[in-house]
């Protein structure tokens, strides 16, 4: 469903109305995050909708400089206390952009940026000439999408990136051969430049099982949400009550928010009485609702024996 040119100017007139959020990227084997995406959702319609239809309506490299804004503030959540990396999504035609590279600079030891295969606008040079000055800066770059565009290949090569993303339309048909035979392509050409392969869109076990077996080293997706178990302990999905919820939420919390990350989805509409609600989803899926009491902070409990994943951009990870 498109959305109209009204719908779409008043969230560029308010900023405010895309919602950050974070969903993370795990290690394979840890299940623990090693960076983390930021993403934004308008309460009023998909976000997919959203900049499809601004993209047809020639306004989507207003609302990329929007959403950018807004997912950046999110480095100031905990979750990117220790180091951990925040990973943002902009087309070829901003990226490029000198005004955008100007925002990147002073964060680039942080920061991701991921350029979609998909996408249009300048070429992959010009993209890999735009982001150098920036690379030698500490920013790595992920090519997201791989294995759904038909130039997946040449712009793994052109672009060399740091980070390779499994496109989720390969993850959904993973029982199929052809897709197969795609994931394992890419994935082969990424390790042997040097990059980590990330299985996007993982949302049953047996997909993390076949990107486990493919060689991917880090995923993500709504099997998060959904009995990592200890991963979770003491977070946010622990809090979630089932059912209806006694009155109309007022805001919408991401299921992998950490619980500060929660309190201050309520603190930014000024409702923070104990009794607040909040629906809790992941992705468009509803997993329950939570009061704003229900988001103190536990009893801090000593740390999980076990080695501790990479980060994006440590060593060993990432270029």
């Amino acid at each position: 469903m498109s959305v109209s040119r009204g719908a779409i100017e008043r969230v560029l007139g308010c900023p405010e109305r895309l919602a950050p959020r974070l969903e993370a990227i795990r290690g394979i084997e840890t299940n623990r995050p090693i960076a983390w995406e930021g993403l934004v959702r308008d309460d009023e319609c998909e976000a997919d909708e959203l900049f499809s239809s601004a993209t047809a309506l020639g306004l989507d490299l207003h609302l990329e400089l929007v959403a950018l804004a807004r997912v950046l503030e999110l480095l100031d959540a905990p979750e990117f206390e220790s180091g951990v990396r925040l990973s943002v999504n902009l087309s070829p035609s901003v990226v490029v952009l000198d005004a955008v590279l100007r925002i990147l600079e002073p964060r680039a030891s942080r920061l991701v940026v991921e350029v979609s295969e998909l996408a249009g606008g300048p070429s992959p040079e010009v993209v890999a000439r735009a982001l150098e000055p920036l690379r030698h800066a500490g920013l790595l770059v992920a090519l997201d999408h791989a294995g759904a565009g038909f130039a997946g290949l040449e712009r793994l090569a052109i672009l060399e990136p740091d980070v390779v993303k499994v496109d989720r339309s390969i993850v959904a048909a993973s029982t199929r051969e052809r897709a197969r035979l795609i994931a394992e392509v890419t994935t082969t050409a990424a390790h042997e430049l040097g990059a980590i392969v990330v299985a996007v869109g993982v949302e049953r076990p047996d997909q993390l099982r076949w990107a486990r077996d493919l060689g991917c080293d880090a995923w993500q997706g709504f099997l998060a949400h959904r009995g990592l178990g200890a991963t979770m302990a003491g977070g946010l999905l622990e809090r979630v009550r089932r059912g209806a919820p006694p009155a109309a939420p007022v805001v919408s919390i991401d299921a992998d928010s950490s619980l500060a990350l929660a309190r201050a989805r309520f603190g930014r509409v000024g409702l923070v009485e104990p009794d607040a609600l909040g629906v809790v989803v992941a992705g468009r899926l509803r997993v329950g609702w939570v009061r704003y009491r229900d988001l103190a902070d536990a009893p801090a409990s000593s740390a999980r024996s076990g080695r501790e994943p990479h980060a994006l951009g440590d060593d060993g990870v990432g270029r």
